[in-house]
């Protein structure tokens, strides 16, 4: 039986620190990580930024659900079980905007102790082929949203993926809100 001490994830990366990957909503991405051939990888464990619990853990060549956060429960794994040539890249199934965010792989090897190698940073981003949601919130007799898509050539820049509903208590004027979207929606209003 061993014992892993983990360090928690670190949030404040620079931009090189990182490899970018894009997804649409609902596919699966594979998140890349690879140790070197000659290393011997007794367990490997992916995390992301800003959760508590991991998103995956593989050891005694097994995924070990122990501590896993529930949201990543049966949609990831690896794509080599055995970490065979040093691939420890992770498959994300059904990708959501929940899963936006920055992930980790760290390998753990016997050393002359224990070991700790953070192999990959991954920042996973919406595909810039979705679509912008184009919001208008006003009042006339009623407050009332009006919901439009529209085909969009270039990211607006600095622009979150995340969609927060929101009920609408007050609005004095017409405020027009336009955020980046990963595929097409519905609202029944």
């Amino acid at each position: 039986m061993y014992i892993f001490i983990l360090k928690p994830l670190s949030c404040f990366l620079s931009p090189s620190d990182y490899k970018n990957i894009m997804s649409s909503l609902g596919q699966q991405v594979i998140l890349p990580c690879n140790a070197p051939e000659n290393m011997e990888v007794l367990a490997m464990q992916w995390s992301r930024c800003g959760l508590e619990e991991y998103v995956l853990h593989y050891r005694d060549d097994q995924l070990d659900p122990d501590g896993q956060d529930p949201s990543y429960m049966g949609r990831v794994n690896l794509t080599n079980t055995h970490m065979q040539n040093g691939n420890l890249s992770m498959i994300l199934m059904n990708m959501t905007t929940a899963d936006i965010g920055t992930y980790e792989c760290i390998a753990f090897q016997r050393t002359s102790g224990m070991g700790r190698v953070v192999l990959s940073i991954i920042n996973l981003n919406a595909s810039q082929s979705g679509e912008f949601l184009k919001a208008e919130v006003g009042f006339l007799r009623d407050f009332y949203a009006l919901f439009t898509t529209k085909s969009a050539v270039e990211p607006i820049e600095n622009e979150t993926s995340t969609l927060v509903k929101k009920k609408i208590i007050h609005a004095s004027n017409l405020e027009q809100v336009q955020i980046k979207f990963l595929s097409k929606l519905y609202f029944k209003i």
